[in-house]
């Protein structure tokens, strides 16, 4: 009986679980992961990080006792000790929380000489010392670990600086010798560098000038005082400034298309590749590169390299060279959730790998850690890095298991197998990451140790197959002379026109050394046919098939199974149908003689080179390297360099044109080709327009009457 009572509660509590779920896993994340692979195509991945809480919701009542927050907030840091820094601009304040994300206290807010205004930038150095950028004022401020005002640094006194140049500190790095890295808005020189004692050192890490080619045309062509006269071009002004552990200052900078992203050594030079850097666009159906805007970046203790995009609100991670490992968008879809940007602003690592996010417009500071799979792929990247090889392979593994199809795990595992020596292995690997350059490399070392256990068999075998040829060929001579001399045929081939089709296969093999007498003779003795001309187009096109399919992968990085054979199709298809119908057209306005048939037929013999040396080609390309590519890619241009030729002498041939003749034909079939083209593209687009006007039409006389 009294378990009765309970009855009313297990009713309540079943409801409330109907009216109140538990957070789906799309909730909970809010945002896609996705990476690009060796050819760029993006791939969806599994999430990288996952959206865990909002820092400042615990900061003290203001006076009148109403809740206190950020007020944008521009830039955050984490000390050694997973202190949390946070640059809160509008309030004029450095805000600290714990290394739990709790709050410890406020910095630089109260009235006196340490009092902050508009704060953009914080750092705090290996003693426990907080330097503010305290833009607001345009100096910098040195605050004690215990938040006492040491000093200030304002515009240096030295001849060394422009008359006009501004010190408007935004942010700043100190280094291990105490120098301070201050990045001065519209500062175009370069980083400040000052010594302890506010002296001036030195402008480091200064952009590069990039002319434009009408700006290097201009200088090249015009006179001294019209240079005089020019404006100047500048270079781009440094946005931001990290330092890692090693003493490298990475910056970032907007206002520039390449090297956004900088990691500078001692000298002030670049040391990453300048094109390595890149934001992919989540596009579904293909590969697609934005544009990019790198406002921020923070730099882990194994040297990996995570960026805001400013842009697209995108958070991407790339590992110690620039190559990206995943990204995940935060972008701000007007509904307040944490992990979604509407315009970040600063960005910093804990020691853990949790990302801490500030966005100055939401004024929130978001705090993101990383998924089970995200840390494999660190972990196995960093232990690669390392020359911990061994030790890579058990994360590369895992991070498959999770995800099969992203290729840094395979690329990962084919270094791997390559340090080894296991040549298969590394070539499979790297078929699987699409990375035709590694692929080759494997293919050269296994492709020597093969060579050299046979080569005295490959040698024996050439040797015998050219003996057997030789004997083959005299002996065909001695019992066919008639054969050998183009009369007469093989006894048993002259049924069902198999003999006529032969003799056309061997005219359509002889245009290759003689095309102005096979010509001649098709426009001359009409001998040509339609049955072999269609023979020859269907050629062609398994010819071009077989190319898609059978090229090397060290040439052609695809997987066999995504070619498509209808795209393909039509792809040669459209230009060699339009060039023969153009072309007759042409011909019949410009005094040409032949018939539609010799064009068609003359076409097809035409492009003989194409049709009997593509595939060959393609499996040629099997056997050979990277390094030898330049052998493949000669080929290639030489049949079809060919095949144009005999385009041209067709032309000539067949409409028994001369050489001024036959370039104004061949230039004016060109022109027709593009007419053709546009007229189609036209007709199609407005009879699409047609269809949607007529439909909506017949609505409206449906439903309104």
């Amino acid at each position: 009986m009294n378990a009765l009572r309970f009855v009313p509660l297990l009713v309540l509590a079943v409801l409330a679980a109907f009216v109140n779920p538990a957070p789906a896993a799309a909730d909970t994340v809010p945002f896609a992961s996705y990476s690009v692979d060796e050819q760029g195509a993006v791939i969806g991945l599994n999430p990288a990080y996952l959206p865990v809480r909002l820092l400042g919701n615990d900061l003290p009542l203001k006076a009148d006792g109403k809740p206190d927050g950020f007020k944008n907030p521009e830039d955050v840091f984490v000390d050694g000790h997973d202190r949390i820094y946070i640059a809160d601009r509008g309030n004029g304040r450095i805000v600290q929380f714990d290394e739990n994300g709790a709050f410890a206290r406020y910095i630089g807010h109260l009235p006196g000489k340490g009092k902050l205004k508009e704060p953009e930038g914080v750092f705090v150095d290996r003693a426990g010392s907080i330097y503010v950028a305290d833009t607001g004022n345009s100096r910098i401020v040195r605050y004690s670990p215990e938040g006492e005002m040491l000093r200030e640094y304002k515009a240096p006194d030295s001849a060394y600086l422009p008359k006009d140049y501004r010190f408007v500190p935004s942010k700043l790095v100190v280094d291990a010798r105490d120098n301070l890295y201050v990045v001065s808005k519209g500062s175009y020189q370069g980083m400040l560098q000052l010594g302890q004692n506010n002296e001036f050192l030195s402008f480091y890490g200064k952009n590069r000038v990039k002319l434009s080619p009408v700006d290097r045309l201009q200088r090249l062509f015009y006179t001294k005082e019209q240079r005089e006269r020019l404006s100047d071009v500048l270079p781009g002004s440094i946005t931001n400034v990290t330092i890692n552990a090693q003493g490298f200052l990475y910056t970032t900078t907007m206002s520039i298309d390449t090297e956004q992203i900088k990691k500078l050594n001692y000298a002030g030079q670049n040391i990453l590749p300048e094109k390595e850097f890149f934001v992919p666009s989540p596009a579904k159906s293909g590969p697609a590169i934005a544009s990019y805007l790198f406002r921020d970046v923070a730099v882990s203790a194994q040297g990996m390299i995570t960026a805001i995009d400013a842009k697209t609100n995108t958070i991407l991670q790339y590992d110690a060279q620039g190559k990206l490992l995943y990204t995940f968008e935060g972008e701000d879809d007007r509904v307040l959730r944490i992990g979604k940007l509407k315009s970040p602003s600063g960005l910093a690592l804990t020691s853990k790998g949790d990302l801490l996010v500030t966005d100055n417009t939401t004024n929130l500071v978001h705090l993101l850690r990383p998924t089970p799979f995200s840390k494999l792929v660190l972990e196995a990247t960093s232990l690669y890095a390392e020359g911990k090889y061994e030790q890579s392979e058990e994360p590369w593994r895992r991070v498959l298991q999770l995800n099969e199809s992203y290729s840094r795990a395979h690329l990962g595992l084919a270094k791997l197998s390559f340090k080894r020596g296991d040549w298969d292995v590394s070539m499979a690997e790297y078929k699987q990451a699409l990375d035709g350059q590694g692929y080759s490399d494997a293919f050269w070392q296994m492709r020597m140790l093969w060579l050299q256990k046979r080569f005295t068999l490959i040698a024996v075998s050439l040797v015998s197959l050219a003996v057997a040829f030789w004997l083959v060929r005299r002996a065909i001579l001695r019992r066919m002379p008639a054969a050998a001399n183009g009369g007469g045929g093989i006894p048993g081939f002259t049924r069902f026109g198999v003999a006529s089709l032969g003799r056309e296969a061997a005219r359509f093999g002889s245009v290759l050394k003689r095309p102005l007498a096979v010509f001649e003779e098709l426009r001359d003795s009409k001998t040509g046919t339609w049955t072999f001309g269609f023979l020859v187009l269907v050629a062609i096109l398994l010819s071009r098939l077989g190319e898609a399919l059978f090229t090397g992968f060290v040439f052609h990085p695809f997987p066999a199974h995504l070619a498509d054979p209808f795209r393909i199709g039509t792809v040669l298809l459209v230009p060699l149908l339009s060039w023969v119908i153009c072309n007759y057209l042409v011909s019949t306005l410009y005094r040409g003689e032949g018939t539609f048939k010799d064009v068609f037929v003359g076409t097809m013999y035409a492009l003989a080179p194409y049709a009997l040396f593509t595939l060959p080609l393609a499996l040629f390309s099997n056997g050979l390297t990277a390094s030898e590519g330049v052998i493949y890619h000669f080929a290639q241009k030489a049949v079809l360099v060919w095949t144009a030729l005999l385009l041209v002498f067709k032309v000539q041939i067949i409409h028994n044109y001369d050489v001024k003749e036959t370039a104004v034909n061949v230039l004016l079939t060109l022109a027709t080709i593009v007419v053709l083209w546009f007229a189609i593209f036209v007709h199609v687009t407005l009879s699409f327009d047609l269809r949607d006007f007529v439909a909506k039409l017949w609505e409206e006389l449906i439903y309104r009457g």
